[in-house]
């Protein structure tokens, strides 16, 4: 089935991108323990299947699920197009919603099996009138719906940040967005509830929105950490934050993580990771105690725009 769909879906959590998932090593770092993976920018989520589940963004797109207690344990499903996420289906193990260039779609994989062309059925196709849009970064709410921002190829400030419910009920939350690079809710350690927001048209400071759980809806804003005056190289991703608040920010260019006080918003430590490009981080693991780094390979492109 290939076609638009309309059905009743319960989003699972987030799955990240991965263009090379055995390379998978552990940075001494106590707490929390440190792994990072060579990747396509985006996030892990290593909770689906007992598996840790990462995508390619670019190069050959697919997603992957490696099985971190079986050493090089790892399938893959080929997606034609450009990934920018992908999101287990809650109760159906076997179901995972994509976003691949402009469409969001839900294919089947069985992830203890590699899959050429996976069967899929599209959900909803975003910003159909704005062919310089493309899907950027997406992941869950604490109450399970689909976020999801686009980006603007050509640096305007046409993108956003919008949603999908269980019923698929489409809502934009962010307008006038140039390029969403990160977002990810807190509703434990703040009252009220804040989703954090970076996007490349404020200099990729991180801005704290009020957040309305049950109806999914963004309140009041205001900046809570300013990313030039910290002058250290690259800038920040999609970020995570702790059981305590404190948010992990990758930095993008930058070499490592950096780890941000919730409350004096000041950086309490640098840890620096073997790799230029740091895309991504959430925590993970049996006691949630893991931190999982996603980091891109270095790509040249030449002046016909291929990749070398």
């Amino acid at each position: 089935m290939r076609g638009l769909v309309r059905r009743e879906i319960f989003f699972k959590g987030f799955v990240a991108p991965s263009s090379n998932p055995y390379m998978l090593g552990q940075v001494s770092v106590s707490p929390p323990i440190l792994l990072f993976v060579n990747s396509g920018e985006g996030e892990e989520l290593p909770t689906h299947n007992a598996q840790l589940s990462t995508y390619e963004l670019h190069l050959t797109p697919r997603v992957h699920s490696s099985q971190l207690t079986v050493h090089n344990s790892q399938f893959t499903t080929h997606i034609r197009g450009l990934l920018s996420f992908a999101v287990p289906v809650e109760g159906h193990p076997d179901k995972y919603v994509v976003g691949v260039d402009n469409k969001i779609l839900l294919i089947t994989w069985n992830s203890y099996e590699d899959k050429e062309d996976p069967t899929w059925s599209r959900l909803i196709t975003v910003d159909e009138r704005i062919p310089s849009n493309r899907l950027n970064y997406g992941t869950v709410d604490p109450k399970g719906r689909l976020f999801f921002g686009t980006m603007n190829e050509q640096g305007l400030e046409l993108a956003n940040v919008s949603s999908l419910n269980f019923v698929l009920d489409f809502t934009t939350h962010l307008t006038e967005v140039i390029s969403s690079s990160g977002f990810v809710w807190d509703s434990h350690a703040t009252h009220p509830p804040k989703v954090y927001v970076i996007d490349s048209k404020t200099e990729y400071n991180i801005v704290a929105y009020h957040f309305h759980n049950w109806s999914g809806k963004f309140g009041k804003n205001r900046v809570v950490f300013n990313w030039k005056p910290q002058s250290m190289s690259g800038s920040p991703r999609r970020l995570t934050f702790d059981r305590n608040g404190n948010l992990w920010v990758p930095l993008y260019d930058g070499h490592g993580v950096i780890q941000v006080n919730h409350i004096t918003k000041k950086v309490m430590r640098f840890i620096g990771i073997p790799a230029l490009r740091v895309g991504a981080c959430i925590f993970g693991g049996p006691d949630w105690n893991i931190l999982f780094v996603s980091t891109m390979p270095y790509v040249q492109v030449n002046h016909n725009g291929q990749h070398l």
